[in-house]
């Protein structure tokens, strides 16, 4: 990793060293919470939000970071909140220090993909993210994230899954959020979207959740960014919506 990180940074040849970091998603924990209202002073939001995170994790390490953004909707007010330990977020820190260059941003993948389909004017939608060991659920509703999950295809099965079973297994997740989002939020989702990572065999996961899925299940390309083949896209799209 040392190397390659070498041989981009001697092809860049940049002259700013702040940078922009996603780490992976099963490393922290992300939480969507809705208040009626919020406390003025930032301090007060602070121990409300940590206090809101502590009931969904009761053994909170004592070296746990955390940060949150609010959300604004029609209706509601939203608190998307993301935890994780200090020594976790330091190895990432210190092994970019050793290059002179200081981690300003930690960024969240799918988040950043769903910042990406934002921007492709998509709205009311439910973005599912496929990775080799986990998947993700987000969906987004006015403009803002209504609802995030993510599920370990390790956590699920003593032995490993095969191809139909992984499909499965997401399809059942996307419709019970489905189900719990439009039930909760009384709105219609209006598209589904799926981007697969780096699979070994996305082709056959991709033509398995077409023909099992009752949704019609579009796969997000970042085509805007110029320049780039379509197995770079679909690997750097996370980074594309983080930078847009």
């Amino acid at each position: 990793l040392e190397r390659r990180v070498k041989e981009g940074l001697d092809r860049l040849h940049l002259s700013e060293r702040r940078m922009a970091c996603l780490i992976p998603e099963l490393s922290l924990k992300v939480f969507v919470f809705s208040f009626d209202s919020l406390p003025p002073s930032r301090k007060e939001r602070e121990e409300l939000i940590r206090f809101r995170v502590k009931k969904q994790l009761p053994l909170l390490p004592d070296d746990a970071r955390f940060s949150f953004d609010m959300v604004r909707s029609s209706n509601s007010l939203r608190v998307l909140a993301a935890v994780a330990r200090s020594a976790i977020i330091a190895e990432y820190e210190d092994f970019f220090a050793r290059f002179n260059l200081k981690v300003r941003t930690l960024g969240i993948p799918s988040l950043n993909l769903g910042h990406l389909m934002a921007r492709q004017r998509e709205e009311d939608f439910l973005l599912v993210n496929i990775e080799d060991d986990f998947f993700s659920l987000l969906a987004i509703l006015d403009s803002g994230v209504s609802l995030y999950r993510l599920k370990s295809f390790m956590a699920e099965s003593q032995g490993s899954f095969s191809e139909l079973q992984r499909v499965e297994h997401i399809i059942k997740e996307v419709e019970n959020t489905v189900n719990f989002v439009e039930d909760r939020e009384k709105k219609r989702i209006r598209s589904f979207w799926v981007r697969f990572g780096l699979l070994e065999k996305a082709a056959e996961s991709a033509s398995l959740l077409r023909e099992k899925s009752p949704f019609s299940l579009m796969e997000m390309d970042a085509a805007k960014a110029s320049g780039l083949g379509e197995k770079e896209r679909k690997m750097l799209s996370p980074l594309i919506g983080q930078i847009l």
